[in-house]
């Protein structure tokens, strides 16, 4: 059985929005722009790199789940793919980080990051690249895919195992992320067994994509009723406090934020999502990820990051330039990287530039 794959013109668009919030996030956590109110709010979209693992998940189900399960696709061909994708362009943003600030911590981190199997380490928080803990913890998923495959051939045992997930999120919280278990620094998000429920719900979504869509979609009263929900479930999510108590909700309102995002996405598959501006920030959204900082710290260097005072305008400059020079910067290193595969400088087999 050949598996066609259905195109999601709005995942474009959901990782060109997730992409461009996660920017404007760290510009705002490096600098003090005082923008008043709307400050925390902002901050909270750091979470919204959730959306990248159940869209991962999603995306990898429709290419290759079927193909898994069946048999039909080489292993040795699905991991290289993996590999030749991610390790150049991420092993150049580390040589460029090292160069930064060298010393032999930093080269210990990177050659540890270098492996791309920095994502089963206790603590995946390190000073060089730190943006990259989210590559370490989509790594391991990609590792671990075809046991994901395993779970998800059964409806009855995938959506049991998505119970399991959010129920040992608790148990995780409450003690084994304690201070006995781990070190003060470490960030629940960086392990995998927390972030499990993100890509068992994307892969949820494509079990149950085609019964999702024709429950809501046949019935003007659930297309609304949907959309509703989705308008107070924003509301909440930015209203509502974090912790009540010792109880931390963070987990949970992502989840049932970013995953009901997600499923108006794939139902309604809105044009806006969908446009040229938005397939083009889409298709690089992995790369403006991993290179906004790398760019940030260059124009701090150069011009500062309050040319314009420490409000609003300097915000908004900032923000643009880093993320036209992001842009320029990838465009030029794929042209390069495609100009030294034609000439064969580097293998084209094994390890090589990936520039397509």
């Amino acid at each position: 059985m050949t598996q066609v794959s259905e195109r999601f013109d709005a995942i474009d668009g959901l990782k060109a929005i997730t992409c461009l919030c996660i920017v404007t996030m760290h510009i705002l956590a490096n600098a003090d722009y005082q923008i008043g109110a709307i400050y925390p709010k902002i901050i909270q979209w750091a979470n919204f790199v959730f959306m990248f693992f159940i869209i991962s998940a999603f995306g990898l189900c429709c290419g290759y789940f079927e193909k898994i399960r069946n048999r039909t696709e080489n292993l040795e061909r699905f991991y290289k793919r993996r590999y030749h994708k991610i390790f150049p362009f991420f092993v150049f943003l580390i040589l460029i980080d090292i160069l930064h600030s060298p010393s032999l911590a930093s080269v210990a981190e990177g050659f540890v990051e270098a492996t791309l199997a920095f994502g089963f380490l206790p603590n995946n928080q390190l000073s060089v690249m730190g943006v990259a803990w989210f590559l370490g913890v989509i790594f391991v998923f990609y590792m671990l895919f075809p046991f994901f495959v395993f779970i998800l051939s059964e409806k009855r045992r995938a959506c049991f195992v998505f119970g399991l997930s959010i129920a040992i999120v608790p148990c995780l919280q409450q003690h084994l992320f304690s201070e006995r278990f781990v070190v003060e620094s470490f960030e629940p998000k960086t392990n995998i067994l927390y972030c499990l429920a993100f890509f068992l719900l994307g892969g949820g979504m494509y079990l149950f994509k085609n019964e999702i869509r024709r429950f809501i979609m046949t019935s003007k009263i659930r297309r609304t009723a949907i959309l509703l929900l989705l308008l107070i479930v924003t509301i909440v999510y930015f209203s509502t406090p974090s912790k009540i108590g010792n109880f931390n909700l963070t987990f949970y309102r992502d989840i049932i934020f970013l995953g009901l995002c997600f499923l108006c996405a794939i139902t309604f598959n809105p044009k806006l999502l969908g446009t040229k501006l938005m397939k083009f920030i889409g298709s690089i959204s992995f790369e403006i990820y991993l290179a906004h900082m790398v760019i940030y710290r260059g124009i701090e260097k150069v011009l500062g990051v309050y040319p314009l005072g420490n409000g609003w305008f300097s915000f908004i400059v900032i923000l643009c330039l880093d993320l036209i020079g992001t842009c320029i910067f990838i465009f030029v290193y794929k042209k390069c990287a495609g100009w030294l595969a034609k000439r064969n400088f580097l293998l084209r087999r094994g390890i090589c530039f990936y520039a397509k």
